[in-house]
């Protein structure tokens, strides 16, 4: 049990009887989609895990968010389906990022709660901004290259005799 959203279908339903003798019947044609996570730092007086659901009001479109992403699948309507049937049971999917001709393979999760596409790494470490997640095909060997420079850098100006270091106390006033 991970917490990740799940879209589920649901009926309407009707009320039927008073009192005691209440029951709800299903609306016949009258379905919703709603998206519902487990909260699992939040327990109700039972002790179950308290459910958040984010229905179609909300304003999530699974579709439009994906659409964002340089992901090679949506160019195939067979694995795009596959893609979104497999976001909407709440799994967490790999797919491949492609711009400007590299290949990147990323894993994204649906997150309704912010309207969003978490984007992983390799590492499944979150890739926290989505434009950095855009960018992260283009910028994965020249970021390597830019820290292997800075270190570089600071290695020579460590071996620099003539340089004055600086005082670490705090400057009061």
């Amino acid at each position: 049990m991970d917490g990740r959203s799940v879209e589920k279908r649901y009926n309407h339903r009707e009320k039927i009887g008073e009192g005691d003798n209440i029951t709800y019947r299903p609306i016949k044609d009258s379905t919703y989609n709603q998206w519902v996570k487990l909260d699992l730092n939040d327990v109700d007086k039972n002790g179950n895990f308290n459910v958040l659901t984010y229905g179609e009001k909300w304003g999530f479109n699974l579709e439009e968010q994906v659409a964002k992403l340089p992901v090679r699948q949506l160019s195939n309507d067979e694995s795009k389906l596959e893609l979104m049937n497999s976001l909407r049971k709440g799994n967490i999917q790999s797919v491949t990022f492609e711009q400007n001709g590299r290949s990147e393979v990323r894993f994204i999760e649906a997150n309704p709660r912010f309207r969003t596409i978490n984007v992983y790494d390799n590492n499944m470490e979150q890739i926290k901004d989505q434009k950095q997640a855009r960018n992260l095909a283009n910028n994965d060997n020249s970021s390597k290259e830019q820290k292997q420079a800075e270190k570089q850098e600071e290695n020579v100006e460590e071996d620099d005799p003539n340089k004055q270091k600086r005082s670490r106390a705090r400057k009061v006033g």
